[in-house]
Parts: C-alpha cells; sequence; structure tokens
C-alpha cells in the first residue's frame, strides 16, 4: 500500500440557470488532494508529481493526515484574513486622506472667492 499525504483547497464554483437570469450564486467545495509519495528522504518526502515537501517546516505543500490538511487550510485562511484585514484598513486610510484633502481644498477655495468678493466693496 502506497502512503499519501493531503492537501486541503477551497474552491468556490458559480451556479447558472440557463432558465432564470443567468449567474444565480456560487457555492463553497472544501476539497482534499491525495498525493502519493515517491520517496523518503531525511529532510522529508518528494511526492508523485516531483514537489518535494520538508517534513519539519512550517508551511508544508502537503501533510501527511487528512486532519492535519484541514488545519493548513485553516491557518491559510486565516493569514488571507488578516491580510486582506489589514489591506481594507489602508484603503480606510487613505479614502480619509482623500476626503480631508478634498474639505481642506473645497474651504480654501471658497474662502479665496469669498475673499475676493468682499473685498470688492
Amino acid at each position: 500500500m502506497t502512503e499519501v499525504w493531503w492537501r486541503a483547497d477551497d474552491k468556490r464554483y458559480a451556479i447558472f440557470d440557463e432558465w432564470d437570469e443567468g449567474l444565480t450564486g456560487s457555492t463553497l467545495h472544501i476539497q482534499l488532494h491525495p498525493y502519493e509519495i515517491a520517496r523518503h528522504t531525511p529532510k522529508g518526502v518528494f511526492l508523485d508529481t516531483g514537489d518535494f515537501v520538508r517534513g519539519k517546516a512550517n508551511k508544508q505543500f502537503a501533510v501527511p493526515t487528512r486532519e492535519l490538511a484541514l488545519l493548513d487550510l485553516m491557518a491559510r485562511k486565516r493569514s488571507q484574513i488578516s491580510f486582506c484585514q489589514h489591506r481594507l484598513n489602508r484603503a480606510k486610510e487613505h479614502l480619509e486622506g482623500a476626503e480631508r484633502a478634498l474639505n481642506v481644498n473645497f474651504h480654501a477655495k471658497v474662502s479665496r472667492i469669498f475673499h475676493r468678493e468682499v473685498s470688492h466693496f
């Protein structure tokens, strides 16, 4: 019996209804992919795809059990959420900065116009 390591991935598939209005949503699927071990080395394993996976690495493409594969997927999704949250916070800061700049420029322009109108009298 060959040894198998696992990788979990998330996939989102569009739901298309040709008799309705076309695209009606999407569904999430968690997929577990088996990879046969071609050979072991002192530092890790070679998968049947030719890829090398370090045995003691923090990040591994594939892991020995299905449970570890799902835990690895959860860790990757947490990391993705953290990265996206940071980018969202930065985008909000930039938007607020642009709004402040617009308000400052707008008020400066209005005061210049008002000052010119007042000085003509």
